[in-house]
């Protein structure tokens, strides 16, 4: 979870500039998180599972 807040904001660091109003804010702050949190499930699965701790 520490990751995907990480990634998000990190995301969101990069692109402010691009951002004009709150409510804007929001919604890229909610589609930036949901996508991240998609990209490390992803990345989760194609772990072998003999690579798992």
């Amino acid at each position: 979870a520490e990751d995907a807040v990480q990634e998000t904001y990190l995301t969101l660091y990069r692109h402010m500039g691009q951002i004009d109003s709150p409510k804007a804010l929001v919604a890229y702050l909610n589609r930036t998180a949901y996508r991240v949190c998609l990209r490390l499930a992803q990345r989760q699965k194609q772990v072998p599972l003999l690579l798992q701790p």
